[in-house]
């Protein structure tokens, strides 16, 4: 704001004229002093006229009297003493309008940009969170199928087993009856 200001004053002439109003509110002297750190010579501040107060004061009626006073002072003052040509003047407060709307307009195209950029990057961290959580998700359901498919197979083993050791306790249960059968036979001849 200070550059503007500032930059108003090189093409004008003349200090820009601030004016703060509604000036019981807030604080004041704050306001009036960053001005003054910004180069401001004519600060004037009244309070305005509002819905809810617009009762007619002299006081009021004076102080934006005496501003426009100034403000007339100012411009008589620059008329009588400084030269000027109108037609090179016009010519740079173009130039710097031109200027400060280009400067403007790359700086709100830069922050565009950011901002797309910042996007970007914030949609290819989520799709690489995304990406990292499904293969997550595959390596556990790969690792549950695993699991899975190793309980099976211990299963499967213990089937086999306990067929197996069934298998044998039947063979050598036919085994030992057959067995008994020939002692029978062997000691049914002589007994």
């Amino acid at each position: 704001m200070k550059k503007v200001l500032l930059k108003s004053r090189d093409l004008t002439g003349v200090y820009p004229i601030v004016v703060l109003t509604h000036k019981t509110s807030g604080n004041l002297t704050d306001t009036e002093n960053a001005f003054r750190d910004m180069g401001m010579e004519r600060i004037f501040s009244f309070e305005n006229y509002t819905k809810e107060d617009h009762m007619k004061t002299r006081g009021r009626h004076e102080e934006v009297l005496k501003f426009l006073c100034e403000v007339i002072k100012d411009v008589q003052f620059r008329i009588e003493h400084r030269p000027h040509d109108p037609a090179k003047e016009i010519m740079e407060r173009k130039t710097f309008v031109m200027n400060y709307i280009h400067e403007y307009a790359k700086k709100v195209q830069e922050e565009k940009i950011e901002r797309q950029r910042a996007m970007e990057k914030v949609q290819q961290e989520k799709k690489k969170k995304e990406q990292e959580e499904q293969m997550n998700r595959q390596r556990e359901r790969e690792k549950q199928d695993q699991a899975n498919e190793l309980k099976w197979r211990q299963e499967e083993l213990e089937r086999q087993r306990q067929a197996e050791l069934a298998r044998q306790e039947e063979q050598l249960r036919a085994a030992q009856e057959k067995l008994q059968k020939k002692k029978k036979k062997k000691w049914g001849i002589f007994g």
